[in-house]
């Protein structure tokens, strides 16, 4: 099976919630194509479901390393901090996530998108710091 069809298949697994099953087709994938940040994007978000956080955020780094600025990744490892309870991480991933957003902001909404899945971590985590 070629390599789109894989990635669809893998993608029909998650929707149906099956992520043995998906996480093992994208890793093979990411054998064959390391340099794809949405495999490692994918590849996070599956760990994220199966509650493996650290390997949430392991994957999500990966995909950082190969598109740097992409908001979506960070406010992914923001939003892991976050159910952690790791305020001073989710806090700096979210910001970051909101930073590169508004700068790409004029081709997309994805500054909106950030905004709206970040404001309530924002307001929490600035309730928790603030005295």
């Amino acid at each position: 099976m070629k390599a789109g069809a894989l990635f669809d298949k893998a993608l029909m697994l998650i929707k149906h919630k099956e992520y043995d099953e998906a996480e093992d087709i994208v890793k093979h994938l990411i054998e064959k194509n390391s340099d794809k940040e949405t495999l490692y994007l994918t590849l996070g978000n599956i760990c994220s479901f199966k509650n493996k956080k650290q390997q949430a955020i392991d994957a999500y780094e990966k995909a950082l390393e190969i598109t740097p600025e992409n908001p979506d990744i960070y406010n992914n490892i923001g939003l892991i901090y976050k159910q952690q309870g790791d305020t001073d991480n989710a806090i700096s991933y979210l910001k970051k996530a909101f930073s590169f957003a508004k700068e790409t902001s004029k081709n997309s909404n994805t500054a909106s998108r950030v905004s709206a899945k970040s404001s309530k971590t924002f307001s929490v985590s600035r309730s928790i710091l603030l005295p």
